[in-house]
């Protein structure tokens, strides 16, 4: 067996063969890598779309009515004022922090991450400050 191949390498065929599948495996190691970084980076960011709405949602939508509902006989306007003003303020929010998401995702993919976990920080903080630390 040996002395097929050191006659196959003499003639070059089977240094051909080898390398031809050395790059055949590299290839397929780079479109591995390539496919697993790419599904990595699209869950980051969809994990900072969900916060992002969910964010939104808490500021805009929740802790408004809140109040509203607490203080009903305060406010000099009613609910019907009030709740289509939160749903404009929130989606015209919802699409402008979606663009920014989107372009500092493209442009500064390492410093969304950090960017990432601040906003989670910051969320978990005013979900605990609006929800459990209010005073009755």
């Amino acid at each position: 067996m040996k002395k097929i191949e050191s006659v196959l390498a003499q003639n070059g065929i089977l240094g051909d063969v080898s390398k031809q599948y050395d790059m055949e495996r590299v290839d397929y190691v780079k479109m591995r890598n390539r496919e697993k970084i790419k599904q990595i980076k699209d869950s980051e960011c969809c994990t900072g779309i969900l916060l992002l709405v969910g964010m939104i949602f808490m500021l805009c939508i929740f802790e408004p009515l809140c109040k509203y509902f607490q203080n009903m006989n305060d406010f000099v306007f009613d609910f019907y004022t009030l709740f289509p003003v939160c749903v404009a303020v929130s989606a015209i929010s919802v699409l402008c922090g979606l663009a920014l998401n989107v372009c500092i995702y493209m442009l500064f993919p390492r410093m969304y991450r950090y960017l990432l976990n601040i906003s989670f920080s910051i969320f978990v903080g005013l979900y605990v400050q609006g929800n459990f630390w209010q005073d009755e």
